[in-house]
Formats: C-alpha cells, sequence, structure tokens
C-alpha cells in the first residue's frame, strides 16, 4: 500500500492545485457542454479530446467525469486560492493524464492478475446502460406504482406528485447554474417545509463529509477506478450551515439519485420487498403486452403439488411460433458485486440469480408435465429471467460461476440438467424486455430468440445484440411508457398552490 500511496503522489499533488469551489462549478459546466451540448462559458480553451470526428463523450465518459469530481472533492483547496483551472485545456490534460497514469498503475501489477475480473469490473462502469429517458421513465413506473405509494410517503412524506414535482424543482435549480439557493418555503409549491428539508437532507452534505466519506472507502489498488463516489448517493454539496446553497457538479448524478436512486430511500422500509417485486413485475407485464400487443400474455394460476403451493412464472408470452417463461427479479446487484474489490462479493448475488433461473426451469417443467393450469402446445420454449437493473453478465467471470450454481440448485430441485438445452435461458434487464418485446412483435419470438440463443451471439449482452439486428425495436421501445409519464407530470404540475 505504501508503495501504492507513493505512486499516488503525482495525481494528489495536481488536484490540490485547483481552488475547489471555481473547480466544481467548471466541472459542472464540462458535463453540461460534453452531455446536453451547451456551449461552454466564456473563458474556457477547448476542451482536450480526440479529433477526426470523434464525440468529444469519448474522452469525458460519465465515469471519467466521476474520477475528476472525486479527486477533486478529495484534495481540491477549500478555503484558498490554486493555481489551476478547467478552464485551461493544458490543466485538464494534465489532471486526466494523472487520472489514467495511476489507472494503468494499479492495473499493470500482479496484484491484477484475473482479466477476466478486470473486463466484469469495467463493464459494470463503462456500459451504457440503454436510454438514459427510458431508464428514468421506468422509474417513474415503478415507485408511482399503486403499491409503492405508501412506502413512498412513510420514507420521503411526499406523495409520489409531491416527490416529482420536488425533484423538478430541484433539477431545474440544478441545471440552471452550478451555485444555487433553495427557497425557504415550498409550501407555496404544494410541499411541505418539513418533507422539503428532508428531501433536501437525504441527498446532500457538506465538502466536509463528502471528502470523508471518500476517504473512508478509498483504496488505492486495483479497485481505485471502480471505487464508489459518495456523489452518487449525495449529488448536492451543502455549501453553508444553513443549508440554503448548494453546489451540483455533475447534474446526471442528480437525475439518476432522485429518480431511479429513489430506491436507497425506500429500501430500508420493513414492509419494502413485496410491493417493490409486485411493482417490477406489473412493470415488465405491462411492457410485454405493449411491446407486442398481438401476443398472448398469461399469468398462471396458483397451484398445489403434494401439498406445497406454487405460484408458477410471473408471465407466459406465446405467439404461434414459440413461448417464453419470465420470472421477475426485482433484485439489483450490490455496488460490491459491481466494483469487485474482493472477489467474493458477487457470490451472494450470483448465487440469488441463480436460484431464480432455477425456479423458472421448476415453473416450466411442471408446465410442460401438464401440472399447471397452462396448456402445453409442443411450441420451442425459452427461459427469461427479467431483472429491474442490467447485471452486465457478458464475461466468463461472472457467467461461469452462475452457470455452476444454477446446475447445483437444479440438482436440489430434482430438475433434469437437459432442460438448459431444450429451453435456453437468458437474463435480461427491463429495458432488454422492452426491445425483446417490440423486436418480437415484429419477427417472432422463436426467431429472435433463436438468433439470439445461436453461435457467438450467445454470449452477447442483449443491449448490442438488439443494436446490431433489431435496431427499430430500440426505436419502438422509446415510447411504451410516453403517455403514462406524461400523465404523472401533469398530474406533479397541477398540484394545488398555497396563496403566494
Amino acid at each position: 500500500m505504501d508503495g501504492k500511496r507513493g505512486a499516488y503522489k503525482p495525481l494528489r499533488n495536481i488536484a490540490r492545485r485547483f481552488a475547489l469551489a471555481p473547480a466544481l462549478a467548471d466541472l459542472w459546466a464540462i458535463e453540461r457542454h460534453v452531455g446536453p451540448g451547451e456551449p461552454l462559458p466564456p473563458g474556457f480553451e477547448p476542451l482536450p479530446g480526440p479529433s477526426h470526428g470523434v464525440p468529444l463523450a469519448h474522452a469525458f465518459p460519465p465515469f471519467k467525469i466521476d474520477h475528476i469530481a472525486r479527486e477533486l472533492l478529495l484534495h481540491g483547496v477549500v478555503n484558498g486560492n490554486g493555481d489551476r483551472t478547467l478552464r485551461r485545456s493544458n490543466h485538464v490534460a494534465d489532471l486526466l493524464n494523472a487520472i489514467r497514469a495511476y489507472g494503468n498503475d494499479t492495473t499493470a501489477t500482479g496484484e491484477n492478475n484475473n482479466v477476466l475480473a478486470m473486463l466484469h469490473r469495467i463493464g459494470h462502469q463503462q456500459v451504457i446502460h440503454g436510454s438514459t429517458q427510458r431508464n428514468l421513465d421506468r422509474s417513474q413506473m415503478v415507485y408511482g406504482h399503486p403499491a409503492m405509494q405508501e412506502i413512498l410517503f412513510e420514507q420521503t412524506g411526499l406523495s409520489m406528485p409531491q416527490y416529482l414535482r420536488m425533484s423538478l424543482l430541484v433539477l431545474q435549480k440544478a441545471m440552471a447554474a452550478p451555485f444555487w439557493q433553495r427557497p425557504q418555503n415550498y409550501t407555496i409549491f404544494g410541499i411541505p417545509d418539513a418533507a422539503a428539508d428532508s428531501f433536501f437532507s437525504r441527498i446532500s452534505v457538506t465538502v466536509e463529509e463528502h471528502r470523508a466519506a471518500l476517504l473512508k472507502d478509498q483504496v488505492l489498488d486495483v479497485g481505485w477506478e471502480f471505487t464508489p463516489n459518495s456523489l452518487q448517493a449525495r449529488p448536492l454539496i451543502r455549501c453553508d450551515t444553513a443549508g440554503t446553497t448548494y453546489c451540483c457538479p455533475i447534474v446526471s448524478r442528480l437525475t439518476e439519485r432522485l429518480l431511479s436512486g429513489v430506491y436507497y430511500d425506500l429500501v430500508t422500509h420493513p414492509q419494502f420487498g413485496k410491493p417493490f417485486g409486485e411493482a417490477v413485475d406489473d412493470l415488465i407485464g405491462m411492457t410485454l403486452r405493449r411491446g407486442y400487443t398481438t401476443c398472448s400474455l398469461s399469468k398462471p394460476d396458483e397451484y398445489q403439488l403434494g401439498g406445497e403451493q406454487f405460484h408458477g412464472a410471473d408471465w407466459i408470452v406465446s405467439d404461434g411460433t414459440a413461448n417464453i417463461f419470465v420470472e421477475c427479479k426485482a433484485k439489483r446487484p450490490r455496488m460490491a458485486m459491481k466494483a469487485l474489490l474482493n472477489e467474493e462479493d458477487m457470490d451472494s448475488d450470483l448465487d440469488a440469480l441463480a436460484r431464480a433461473i432455477a425456479q423458472n426451469y421448476q415453473n416450466i417443467d411442471h408446465a410442460m408435465r401438464g401440472i399447471t393450469s397452462w396448456v402445453p402446445n409442443n411450441l420451442p420454449t425459452f427461459s427469461v429471467i427479467a431483472t429491474l437493473e442490467d447485471w452486465v453478465l457478458f464475461s466468463p467471470f461472472a457467467r461461469e460461476p452462475l452457470h455452476n450454481r444454477l446446475l447445483h440448485h437444479m440438482t436440489r430441485k430434482g430438475l433434469s440438467h437437459d432442460l438448459i438445452d431444450q429451453v435456453p435461458y437468458f437474463i435480461g434487464s427491463a429495458a432488454d424486455v422492452e426491445e425483446l418485446a417490440c423486436a418480437t412483435a415484429q419477427h417472432g419470438i422463436e426467431s429472435v430468440l433463436t438468433a439470439k440463443h445461436t453461435g457467438e451471439h450467445a454470449s452477447w449482452m442483449f443491449g448490442p445484440f438488439f443494436q446490431q439486428f433489431y435496431p427499430d425495436a430500440r426505436r419502438s421501445a422509446e415510447n411504451l411508457f410516453k403517455e403514462d409519464i406524461s400523465r404523472m407530470l401533469q398530474q406533479a404540475g397541477t398540484l394545488e398552490e398555497a396563496p403566494r
């Protein structure tokens, strides 16, 4: 570790030359320029990046913006001046080069002799998890589900329309300027002040608290590039003791935290699991129904076998060419499983996923044997485990132990391993299911999933597969929840306001 700390010093020393407040403001401008394409403010030199028409975002992907913010929060000058600025192209390049050099140093030693483990980490860090707008729409559908309303209110003090309005008010401020002041009276927006205070307390901390959290989680070895950034959980920086002035250096982090990240506000509720599972189940069913309007979609009746109660598959899709048995899995992969700072971190997550696959094979076995209400039709059959979040299982480092655990759980259930060849299984995120529904609506279940299961495509993630062979499906998926989200936003925008 001492050797790593020595190698880290050049990066630390460069970051210490930036005054924190202006650097965070400039980082805000850079992210708004790279992402939404807003012009850089006057005084900025052109950003260092690739030439010959390659997008600037290749030089400033989200994870690289995270790295810059993390090092500035850790080492930037809080009270005082710096002799470096993110407005100078060469200063930005020096900081990026130092980050890249130390990242290369941590991965070029004997400590990192598992290339597949590194591919797993990089996948979770750099894979683009679908359309941002679709991800946000999906989150609103899940957390706005009727089953989640009571939990949302008990945890936040806000109804879903109030929560959306509060989120939009904060995002409006954060998108307009890097530093801004919050209104002190939110009742004029139909939001109780106590709930507004609680809202801000969940998404903001001081610079000192950010720095303490980053130091607590900091590692200087192979996991350095992949350690969490405290801005993921607390994307706002509280700039004064009164809690009136805030800074949001990375607006996309705030957007994610307010919508999909509301999960972390709700998951601690003792009754969270059942309604959350119901919301995800209904989301997948609605996705299949809207994406493939002419398919046969059913939810089997519960049944008994040997005195034991079974609920069967969550959904069964048929279209005359094939069947899909769908098992919905609401569990999200833990941060430790993504960063893989210890290889044992993914054991329990993979085991939970293997149990879900084995469960669906039991559902299929019972259905094919005529034990359930579903009538066998002798068509090709596929198994899909639908997860809310993308588990990014493209690497053999994750796929092989997952498959071995699946065999273990199938044996425990008395299921033949031949089922895996007879009924291929796929793991897809809710985003993948959206595109799967739209692709099968155009080409049929058997055609799409046979192609996905065949040859080299079997190891592809669903996203690149659909992008390569069914690009129209991705475009169609953009509109599946458009009307629902418009209605929810309209409700948030028409909350009764107190007299001003």
